[in-house]
C-alpha cells in the first residue's frame, strides 16, 4: 500500500487509541523541528546577501586596486615657466605620486585578501548553506509522511 494508506491508517490508529503494544505511545510534535528550521531559513536569507556582497566586493576590490597602481604610477603635475622657446618645466624628470611606494606589494596584498575572503568567509558560507540546504530537503520530507493536526 501507498504513502497515502499508511497516513490514514496511523492516523486511525492515534484517533481510536490503538497503538499496538505500546500503550504509552504518543505522537510526537514537529514544532521544536519547524522552530529551529524558520530561523535557519532567515539566517540562510542574510547569509545569501552577505555572500552576493562579498563577491561584489572582491570584484570591485581589482577596480580599486588597479585605480590605485594607476595613480600611484602617474606623474605629479609639474610647474611650468615661459622660457625663449616657449613653456618650458620647473623640473626636468616628471614624479610619480608613488615612487617610493611598493606597488607589487598592495596588488600582492589585494589578491591575498581575496583568497582570505574565499576560504576564511565565503567557503564556510557555502558549507553552511549545503547543510541548510539538506536540511531543507529533509523538512520537506518530514512534511510529506507528518499527519496534521486535523488528522489527529
Amino acid at each position: 500500500m501507498g504513502q497515502g494508506w499508511r497516513r490514514v491508517s496511523e492516523a486511525v490508529r492515534q484517533k481510536v487509541g490503538m497503538n499496538g503494544a505500546d500503550k504509552a505511545f504518543k505522537a510526537t510534535e514537529n514544532s521544536r523541528n519547524e522552530a529551529m528550521f524558520r530561523e535557519a531559513t532567515t539566517f540562510a536569507h542574510h547569509l545569501r546577501v552577505m555572500e552576493r556582497d562579498l563577491r561584489s566586493m572582491s570584484k570591485q576590490v581589482d577596480g580599486q586596486f588597479n585605480s590605485l597602481k594607476d595613480i600611484l604610477l602617474s606623474p605629479l603635475p609639474r610647474a611650468w615657466d615661459m622660457g625663449a622657446n616657449g613653456p618650458v618645466p620647473l623640473e626636468l624628470q616628471p614624479q610619480a605620486i608613488g615612487q617610493n611606494v611598493n606597488i607589487d606589494k598592495i596588488l600582492q596584498s589585494a589578491d591575498e585578501m581575496k583568497k582570505r575572503l574565499e576560504a576564511e568567509v565565503i567557503q564556510p558560507v557555502k558549507e553552511w548553506m549545503v547543510a541548510y540546504r539538506t536540511i531543507q530537503d529533509r523538512m520537506k520530507q518530514l512534511e510529506s509522511v507528518s499527519l496534521s493536526e486535523s488528522e489527529f
